[in-house]
């Protein structure tokens, strides 16, 4: 519990006595990275705050919640995302359809969208998968990361929200942005509730147009 709530310092006081038991140095050694990796996104955090990062709102049969993108860290992904939200409306109405426990819980497939069973058949994205960026933030509770789908490439619409810090070595995702606001409600999200709307707040002065990003499949 301590590890998820990423209370590193306390997590690895009370391991320590137990070290030798199964698991409990892999666990001492993904909290001294945890805490790492925290270090250095606070310090990203800070540059942050000088920036002008787009934000969204997003409305959910339960509650709402905000977003923000890291526009300079994840150039395409943020593109792509913008540009489905923004041009074809794309999330309205989908369902959340994968909620893995206290891990993470994904968005994004076209077939979860409507009422009824989706078809298995149907292709479960927009119809491209993305370049990929380098990967340059970390995956902590509440930020938002496209999954690998093939060979350096992600996919084109589907994303997870972590909900407990997933610190496993090469774990293959895009992190592109991070809950600012209503962590409560995207913890409370479950399989088969709905994305009603997504709403920009504020963004950069351009266009999010990301045919360039995208490669079809």
């Amino acid at each position: 519990l301590r590890f998820d709530d990423q209370q590193w310092a306390e997590a690895i006081r009370l391991a320590h006595p137990l070290e030798m038991q199964t698991g409990m140095r892999e666990l001492i050694s993904a909290a001294k990275k945890g805490a790492e990796l925290v270090a250095t996104e606070n310090a990203a955090l800070a540059a942050d705050a000088e920036k002008v990062n787009p934000r969204l709102r997003v409305k959910t049969s339960r509650g709402e919640f905000e977003i923000e993108l890291f526009e300079d860290d994840a150039p395409r992904a943020v593109r792509n995302f913008m540009d489905l939200v923004m041009n074809a409306r794309f999330y309205d109405g989908l369902r959340v359809h994968d909620a893995f426990g206290a891990n993470y819980v994904t968005i994004g497939d076209p077939r979860s969208r409507g009422e009824g069973p989706p078809d298995l058949e149907a292709p479960d994205g927009p119809g491209w998968l993305l370049k990929p960026d380098a990967p340059k933030r970390p995956l902590l509770p509440g930020y938002l990361a496209t999954a690998l789908r093939g060979q350096d490439l992600y996919h084109g619409s589907q994303f997870a929200i972590a909900l407990s810090p997933l610190l496993a070595e090469g774990l293959k995702v895009a992190v592109f942005g991070r809950v600012v606001e209503g962590m409560d409600v995207v913890r409370s999200l479950e399989f088969e509730d709905r994305i009603e709307r997504i709403e920009v707040i504020s963004k950069r002065d351009h266009d999010y147009d990301a045919v360039a990003c995208r490669i079809r499949n």
